[in-house]
This record gives structure tokens, sequence and C-alpha cells, in this order.
């Protein structure tokens, strides 16, 4: 019956459907965290090292006291999709001019982007009003909202219009990646280098989907989710071995893999 009652609220109003599901969905992650003990570690590591990030590609950006749509302190230590890093730092030699992240969140891509990339330009977008104003007060904190906007509902015109060469595309959109990945509705995406997080556990046909539109202009290299180890982050030592491991967790509800795709059709 809650199936049926989803699928009537995103044909007749899609919007209103979206922006109930993103508060629900939060609102849960609240009280998981609660329920956990992980809100109190939280708190307890904000306490003892502020709201800046740590470690990483982002060591020393300003962060605000929430995260939506995941979980919180693996962003401040630095360690969050940690699995990714280095790809990322990779292609960040190509020299983008635009960087595109769609499921932006409070902006931990779109912001920390910016903010290690002097010369970036950055089109955020996300369908949850909460996480569109977060984005551009973080922005704000940390002095790139100049380069940053924030915007909605992904639409493939607004895509065409930012995608294409020397531009990265982030996609983050739990399980509509092969939705908006899509050559007929958006061409530009061939000259487009991307970073996509799959979840095949919501469609077992995403990755599939995007291996066989992707492998004839891009060069493809997948990762795999991992358990961090507690010993990299010595900011951890004030917490028992337990609540190290709990507090690194990312609580995904299923192991999942990220896209890295190199266009080859780049100028």
């Amino acid at each position: 019956m809650r199936k049926i009652i989803k699928n009537i609220l995103l044909k007749l109003a899609p919007d209103v459907a979206g922006a109930w599901f993103d508060k629900r969905r939060n609102q849960y992650i609240q009280a998981f965290e609660k329920r956990i003990g992980l809100t109190e570690l939280s708190e307890r590591y904000v306490e003892k090292y502020g709201l800046e990030v740590r470690n990483g590609l982002f060591a020393g950006m300003k962060y605000l006291p929430e995260a939506t749509g995941s979980v919180y302190v693996p962003k401040l230590l630095g360690s969050y999709e940690a699995e990714i890093a280095e790809e990322l730092k990779a292609l960040l030699t190509r020299e983008y001019e635009i960087l595109v992240d769609i499921g932006s969140a409070e902006g931990y891509y779109a912001v920390g982007l910016a903010f290690i990339q002097k010369n970036l330009t950055v089109y955020a977008f996300d369908s949850d009003i909460r996480a569109q104003k977060l984005c551009q007060e973080m922005a704000r904190l940390n002095g790139v909202d100049d380069r940053v906007t924030v915007l909605g509902k992904t639409t493939s015109e607004s895509l065409n219009r930012v995608c294409g060469d020397k531009t990265l595309l982030i996609c983050d959109v739990d399980g509509a990646e092969h939705l908006i990945l899509d050559f007929e509705k958006v061409p530009e995406l061939k000259m487009t280098d991307i970073l996509v997080e799959t979840h095949d556990f919501v469609d077992s046909s995403i990755s599939s989907t995007l291996i066989k539109r992707f492998e004839t202009s891009h060069d493809l290299l997948f990762i795999s989710t991992s358990d961090k180890n507690p010993k990299n982050y010595p900011e951890l030592g004030f917490l028992t071995d337990e609540e190290q491991r709990k507090i690194l967790g990312e609580y995904r509800p299923a192991p999942q893999t990220w896209g890295v795709f190199r266009s080859r059709q780049r100028k």
C-alpha cells in the first residue's frame, strides 16, 4: 500500500512528494543516529575538534553543525567516502572549469571542490529545500558563494547547458542515476568526466545500463565501498575501539560502488 501511495504522489505532485520523502529520510537518519548512540558521539567529537574538516582533500574547510541525507562526523574527520579520494584527486589534474554536483546535499563536494579549486565554477543540484539552504550557507561560510550556484531539480536542459568539455559531473541520486545520465537526453555527457555513485540495491540494472552507455566514449573504473581503519585517524584516540568503529561508519543500506568515467572525447 505504501508503495502504491508513493507512486501516485510521484505522478500527481512530484515536487511535493520529493520534498516530503526528503524530509522523512532525514528524520529517519536522525532517529537512527540517536538510537545507536551516534548523536552523542558526534557531540563529543565536535566539542573536542570543532566544525572544520581535519583530513583529506578538503582539510581546513569550515563546516555546518549538520548534514543532510548522510552521516556527519566522517565528513568533519575527512574519512567520508575515502575509497574514492585518490581517484578524485587524479581527476582534478584534468583541469576542470565547471563542476556539476547532482545530489549535492549540504555541499561536501560542491563547496569542498570550490574551496580547493580556486577557478572552479560549481552548479549544485538538490531537490531537498533544506539541503539547498545548507549548501548556500556553507558556500558563504567558506567564501566561495560567488562561484557556487545552488539549484533544485535537475533537468536535461540545465545539464546540457553546463556539461561538456572541462566539466566534472558528480552524481549521487539514490537509484535514479541511470535516468539522469542518458546521452539521448544530455548529449554533452559524451565529453564530460563523471563520478557516479551507483545504487544497484535499488535497481540491479543501474551499473550494467551505465556500462553499456559509456563504454564506447569513456574509460571506466569501478570502486567498491570498504571499511575504514580507525588507526588512520588519530583524532579518534579519545574514544573506545567500539566508539571509533561506530563513528567511522557510513551506514549504507548495502555495499555500493562508484563509477569513474573519463571521457575519451575531451578536446
